[in-house]
């Protein structure tokens, strides 16, 4: 009786922590309709993944917007929404500035989604 008590106190446990980063997470915005004129990125600058973040493998997603200076690169930057919370928001604003696009488009503003994941 007292393993069965310590193993269903122990897989509560587990069990609460697992659901609670399940439940923060949303799934991004679908941005495969979205028509931005063709903007696309040239060169890339690989975002820091928070460490705090890495070592209790939360992943998520930052939507932002931007307009596109003439020589390509992101200007008037603007987090329209980010999960889970704002903790990648530093990370993908501070490299998405040293990102260079293609200036293909007519309209003044892009979005782009930058994911965080970690690998398998």
């Amino acid at each position: 009786m007292k393993y069965t008590l310590s193993f269903l106190i122990v897989f509560l446990l587990l069990t609460s922590c697992n659901s609670k980063h399940k439940q923060n997470y949303r799934e991004p915005p679908d941005v495969s309709t979205m028509n931005d004129g063709g903007a696309e990125p040239l060169t890339i600058t690989n975002p820091r993944y928070p460490r705090h973040a890495a070592m209790n493998n939360v992943e998520g997603w930052v939507f932002l917007e931007f307009d596109l200076d003439e020589n390509g690169h992101p200007t008037n930057l603007r987090v329209l929404d980010s999960s889970p919370g704002d903790i990648f928001v530093k990370g993908a604003s501070d490299a998405i500035v040293k990102w260079t696009f293609s200036k293909n488009n007519t309209q003044n503003k892009s979005q782009y989604l930058m994911e965080f994941r970690l690998a398998d």
